[in-house]
């Protein structure tokens, strides 16, 4: 993996400050708010992809149907409190590790091309929700621990954005 820098304060401090309003645009507050933004991901080299085993990979078909198809249209995706637009669908996966790490995917068939980033927000629970992609779009997801080792990523769950199925587990 390649070296994640520490997160800078001031990011870490314009997060906290959108956290009410990423209650508001999910449409509850009984679980807790997307968290990905732009400036937490880090853009991967395609060549980096020939040091991932997919064995410890989770690949996903797309199934979002809503308005926006393969289209981002900025930031409306992160707001599924608007009818047919914001993507609502999560799986959960859980990392075969004790310690930090960082998620990351792979998305090929989005209208901006090639996806393939990872998160620099660090996770220190074995589990985290991400978006179901839309149709059209295969993922796949991987994780690695801060020591650049990468962990197995396996799904244990999936639901919904307000189900209040997994309530504390972040959703990136």
């Amino acid at each position: 993996m390649p070296p994640l820098k520490p997160y800078p304060f001031f990011l870490k401090f314009l997060d906290t400050l959108l956290v009410p309003f990423m209650y508001v645009i999910s449409g509850t507050f009984i679980e807790l708010p997307q968290e990905t933004h732009t400036w937490n991901l880090l853009k991967l080299p395609l060549s980096f992809r020939d040091g991932i085993d997919e064995t410890k990979c989770v690949r996903l078909e797309g199934s979002y149907q809503g308005r926006l198809g393969r289209n981002f249209a900025g930031p409306l995706f992160h707001f599924p409190v608007l009818p047919g637009v914001g993507w609502r669908d999560y799986i959960v996966l859980e990392a075969d590790t004790t310690g930090s790490w960082s998620i990351g995917w792979d998305a090929q068939g989005m209208s901006r091309g090639h996806l393939f980033q990872i998160s620099r927000l660090s996770l220190t629970q074995p589990q985290v929700r991400v978006l179901k992609p839309p149709v059209g779009v295969e993922a796949v997801f991987f994780g690695f621990d801060v020591h650049g080792a990468q962990v197995p990523l396996k799904i244990v769950g999936e639901g919904r954005i307000g189900d209040g199925t997994y309530p504390r587990v972040r959703l990136l």
